[in-house]
């Protein structure tokens, strides 16, 4: 009988009772009849696993059940060893203050000025320092990282900004709304509401609100109106030195500063230096009708 193709062997027909294996017979060796010749067959599987000699506790463990021989298992286990080794591990809530503080060096720097703060667009003027420092030793203190405290710090101020701008809306729009209902008389009216802060708390009082902004808040300005004309009805207006004709030139000249479009207190385009002084000289008018109690 000739050797088969997928054993190997070639086709020759060997003499009779003779293989080519070491049985001497030729029956079930290597060479005649379905022993084969030089290759090596692949066993039929039989359902076996490399987790059949593990406990029973072990052998359908979902862990080990993915993976397809016990070398895999093995490598598996040793990375994530590795990777347990190099992880930042979280303490319980009622872990010794000890547990906790060397947890957190692990997540913020070395030290405090490590942290690096951005400043919004246009806030050098307004800028707290001391809050920023603050901050920086909070952060630290707590143990933030460095992109965790940068993070916040950004959210704070962008969220300060908008409540700023929105406080600033706000009180342009209440403004906008005197305007109009207060037409051409807004801006002497404005400035006697001004002149009467001054008088009434002086020059803290005048300081206060423009730190803080109350000066261009519609109720206040309302407010201090009403105090004028108050000031007003009870002190009727008076020269520099209790002469009526004092007090006319003061009327007269704040009435052609308001009439003139070119004045700068009137006109937006001109500068900075030229409109603080057109508002020194109105409140220096106003002075003059509502002169402060000796």
């Amino acid at each position: 009988m000739s050797g088969t193709i997928l054993g190997g062997g070639a086709e020759t027909t060997p003499a009779a009772g003779t293989g080519t294996g070491t049985d001497p017979a030729g029956g079930a060796g290597t060479g005649g009849g379905a022993g084969g010749g030089g290759g090596t067959e692949t066993p039929p599987s039989t359902g076996a696993s490399w987790r059949d000699a593990l406990p029973d506790d072990l052998k359908s463990d979902a862990t080990l059940v993915r993976f397809k021989t016990q070398e895999e298992a093995i490598r598996s286990g040793l990375e994530a060893r590795k990777m347990i080794g190099s992880s930042v591990q979280i303490p319980k809530a009622d872990a010794p203050e000890k547990d906790w503080n060397d947890f957190m060096a692990k997540l913020r720097p070395e030290k405090a000025e490590e942290y690096k703060f951005t400043k919004p667009a246009g806030s050098e003027t307004a800028w707290d320092d001391a809050l920023e420092n603050g901050f920086r030793a909070t952060a630290h203190r707590l143990g933030l990282p460095l992109q965790t405290a940068a993070g916040l710090f950004a959210w704070y101020n962008e969220f300060q900004q908008g409540r700023a701008t929105a406080v600033e809306q706000e009180m342009e729009k209440g403004l906008n709304a005197l305007r109009a209902e207060w037409g051409d008389a807004f801006k002497g009216r404005a400035a006697g509401a001004f002149a009467a802060v001054k008088r009434l708390g002086g020059q803290a009082a005048v300081d206060l609100m423009e730190s803080s902004g109350l000066g261009n808040h519609p109720v206040m300005v309302r407010i201090f109106d009403a105090v004028r004309e108050a000031i007003e009805e009870d002190h009727p207006p008076k020269g520099e030195r209790g002469g009526t004709v004092g007090a006319d030139a003061a009327k007269a000249k704040i009435a052609a500063i308001r009439a003139d479009p070119k004045h700068a207190y009137n006109n937006s385009k001109a500068s900075a230096e030229e409109r603080s002084a057109a508002s020194r000289e109105m409140l220096e008018l106003y002075k003059v009708l509502y002169p402060e109690e000796e």
